[in-house]
């Protein structure tokens, strides 16, 4: 298992857990990852957990999407309406449930197949030139009064 990213909030529990856990040698915490660096890991990636609870956009999603990379995230927050029917929708509060995740997508490679098909096809959904006009658009519609 491969965690990227800072530090954040309660990581000290986690570090405790991760260092006494039978499959430590197993599990890598990269700390941050440069851009180019992130794409290369997607691609390799057999999926991206992302059990975020509150999210203005999930950007990594779309991320990995971009890279084909299938995706387990939360069912809650802007998490549904960003990966549509290309990810498996999980709860965040429950380890049940993310572990049932975990299990389903490990175990099922033609499952796997199918959101990476359907997670390059969403990505091409969003684009930085498109949530640009949106913006300026509300901005005329503010000025317009």
């Amino acid at each position: 298992m491969v965690t990227t990213g800072g530090l954040g909030w309660k990581y000290e529990r986690i570090l405790d857990t991760v260092s006494h856990h039978p499959c430590s040698d197993k599990t890598h915490l990269t700390g941050f990852v440069e851009d180019d660096d992130l794409v290369v890991l997607l691609s390799l990636a057999d999926f991206l957990v992302y059990p975020s609870i509150l999210e203005g956009f999930g950007l990594p999603i779309l991320e990995a999407m971009a890279c084909g990379t299938p995706i387990i995230t939360s069912n809650v927050s802007s998490m549904p309406e960003i990966a549509g029917d290309a990810a498996l929708l999980v709860d965040p509060y429950s380890v049940v449930s993310m572990s049932e995740g975990i299990a389903e997508l490990g175990g099922d490679a033609l499952y796997r197949k199918e959101l990476s098909e359907k997670g390059i096809r969403r990505a091409r959904c969003f684009s930085w030139k498109q949530t640009a006009l949106k913006t300026l658009e509300v901005y005329r519609k503010v000025i317009a009064g």
